[in-house]
């Protein structure tokens, strides 16, 4: 086999590895803090009231990043179907626990989440009601209507409010 063959022939692996690497830093997760673009400042410092009991989840892999969400959603039990004790593991998701109708929660950051693919706005909150979570921090994106950057995600009317006398400055868009 001749030198130029030998160096066609690694051509092709050369090419493949070179794709994948490519790829995998084209779907690697890239997190902004845009809490004080004009776009979404307003939402910061806004609290807001919960219509439902709603549920403080994690994923199994990331055990310290806590959602909020609505019980029976994608991936939830219904509120039902709890066990007696908490928290407890549920598919990909360890449940912790369950926040009453009436808990409010307090807009402290909004970051931008950006991979390959497409990009969203997420909102982190601090729990200000009292009760064992409060002054947690965590996400309530899910508690939004599903929308893509730049668009300001606005939260779900059935499952949340503004609490009253709280001045937002956010342009009528909740």
């Amino acid at each position: 086999m001749g030198e130029g063959t030998r160096f066609e022939m690694r051509i092709p692996r050369l090419i493949t590895i070179l794709g994948f690497f490519a790829l995998s830093i084209g779907c690697m997760s890239k997190t902004t803090d845009v809490s004080t673009d004009p776009i979404y400042k307003g939402m910061v410092g806004n609290e807001f009231i919960t219509k439902t009991d709603t549920v403080a989840f994690s994923f199994s892999e990331s055990k310290g990043h806590i959602h909020l969400d609505v019980f029976g959603t994608t991936g939830l039990p219904n509120q039902k179907d709890l066990p007696p004790r908490l928290p407890f593991e549920y598919y990909d998701r360890q449940i912790l626990g369950v926040l009453p109708q009436g808990s409010t929660f307090r807009i402290v950051k909004v970051t931008r989440w950006k991979t390959f693919e497409d990009s969203g706005i997420d909102y982190m909150a601090v729990i200000t009601s009292d009760g064992p979570f409060q002054g947690k921090e965590m996400e309530v994106t899910w508690l939004a209507e599903m929308t893509f950057y730049p668009n300001v995600p606005k939260f779900n009317p059935k499952y949340v409010e503004p609490v009253k006398g709280e001045i937002s400055h956010h342009r009528g868009r909740l």
